[in-house]
């Protein structure tokens, strides 16, 4: 479930967060766009293995939510990666249980 809650066209307001980071049981991934995009947003294990692809389709500018119930996978350390256009940021996620 997305939420569009800002519409900007700072290029600055690209941004990507996932709380609460460690994660056990349901937490958020929200980002932030600075216009209308074809984004892909997914989940990899340490490996380097997707394990969810949470978005992948037209996104609006502005920011987005999506919840992800964590309590499906492994404790241990992930990588959530954003693509939007030429733009792309991986951040860290450790899931705990």
């Amino acid at each position: 479930q997305s939420e569009n809650v800002l519409s900007t066209d700072d290029p600055n307001l690209f941004s990507l967060e996932h709380y609460p980071n460690p994660a056990s049981g349901t937490s958020m991934v929200r980002f932030t766009l600075p216009n209308d995009s074809f984004i892909s947003l997914k989940l990899f294990n340490d490996q380097g293995v997707e394990v969810s692809g949470l978005h992948h389709g037209h996104a609006e500018a502005g920011t987005h939510t999506y919840e992800v119930n964590t309590l499906s996978f492994k404790p241990g350390l992930y990588l959530y990666r954003l693509t939007s256009g030429k733009h792309t940021e991986i951040k860290k996620l450790i899931i705990i249980h």
